[in-house]
């Protein structure tokens, strides 16, 4: 990776895997639906002139209160695109919450998922002078003094003949210019804005890539909240090695959207695995799931005895939700002998040395 900027990474990975099926995926009316580079880039562009058709210049602030989605990507883009500092905010903040954020952070727009979510901005929008706009990702969510984001596009695409050098504009951030603007969790105080710069990012990027690489025309599945810099970053990551990043409808179905998308690699915390250890061993107990009866599946007397193909030692129980066996453990790892004898099961997580 080359990149210095997140602009200048999203345009390169935009040109070099131009001919790729999809960038993106997402479900709609029961079928997973493909966006491709081409396509993402005409998106992101046209809600870059959108957003300066608004009124949004280099510096200013644009909250995201959504969920983790397409259009929550596509609208980090085009805040980065026009050199606006974007400041994620959780969807499950109550309104009090958000007001602070929005204040603090001296948001000039802030961008919502969805009809509960422009509610909490309706509740507070007095005590914020200085928040002009409001933009919604579901369109039935618009109303007076709500746009929707295709609306925000819509006038993008009409203005583009005033807005010709958008992408060489976004070409010249540098990488010490403010790329987002995110607030800690506030269990000591108030939250703080953590200021990230464009260097910050692509630096975790091109370290990720050096140490854990991905195959180009790998998929996975998206479904951590991109208002925490460890999803999006990874996002970065997948969109500049080719990866299609496939959005998980809800947390809630993350489990059915695995065995839907069959993907390559899946970045989870801990209680991901914490919840499928538990699956696991219900299953192996009630007889219900793919162990065999009498079978036990659960931590071994001596962790020495189990190891995973490359002879590192298993410490967790691992269980395939694609091919539906336990095969009995692996490490921490995931190596290339366990993925031949699995090979539609998703690596969670591979350690160094062991590609």
């Amino acid at each position: 990776m080359s990149a210095r900027t997140l602009t200048e990474l999203f345009f390169t990975a935009v040109e070099r895997y131009a001919n790729h099926p999809a960038a993106f995926r997402y479900k709609a009316d029961g079928l997973w639906r493909p966006v491709t580079h081409r396509e993402v880039a005409e998106r992101v562009k046209a809600l870059g002139a959108g957003l300066v058709e608004l009124g949004i210049r280099p510096g200013d602030r644009v909250a995201i209160l959504a969920e983790t989605r397409l259009e929550w990507a596509l609208a980090d883009y085009a805040c980065l695109c026009v050199r606006a500092a974007d400041v994620p905010i959780y969807p499950t903040l109550p309104a009090n919450q958000a007001e602070y954020i929005l204040r603090d952070s001296g948001a000039v727009a802030v961008v919502c998922s969805t009809a509960a979510q422009v509610a909490k901005v309706r509740a507070v929008r007095g005590a914020l002078p200085g928040l002009r706009h409001v933009i919604v990702f579901d369109a039935g969510a618009a109303a007076d003094g709500v746009a929707s984001l295709a609306q925000v596009e819509a006038s993008g695409r009409a203005a583009a003949g005033r807005h010709p050098g958008l992408q060489q504009e976004a070409l010249a951030v540098t990488p010490a210019d403010l790329a987002t603007l995110i607030y800690t969790s506030g269990t000591t105080g108030q939250p703080k804005g953590v200021m990230l710069t464009h260097g910050n990012i692509c630096s975790n990027v091109r370290a990720c890539l050096e140490v854990l690489r991905v195959s180009e025309g790998a998929s996975c599945l998206a479904w951590l909240p991109l208002s925490h810099i460890l999803e999006r970053m990874v996002e970065y990551y997948f969109f500049d090695a080719g990866v299609t990043i496939n959005y998980a409808e809800s947390v809630d179905t993350v489990a059915q959207n695995l065995q839907d998308v069959h993907p390559n690699v899946v970045v989870a915390v801990p209680r991901l695995y914490e919840k499928v250890y538990a699956r696991v061993l219900e299953s192996a107990a009630t007889g219900s799931g793919p162990a065999r009866p009498g079978r036990r599946i659960g931590w071994p007397a001596s962790p020495s005895r189990w190891r995973c193909g490359c002879g590192r030692r298993s410490r967790i129980a691992w269980y395939s939700p694609s091919c539906g066996r336990a095969p009995g453990a692996a490490s921490s790892c995931l190596c290339r002998a366990r993925r031949r004898s699995h090979p539609k099961s998703p690596a969670f997580s591979t350690a160094p040395g062991c590609r």
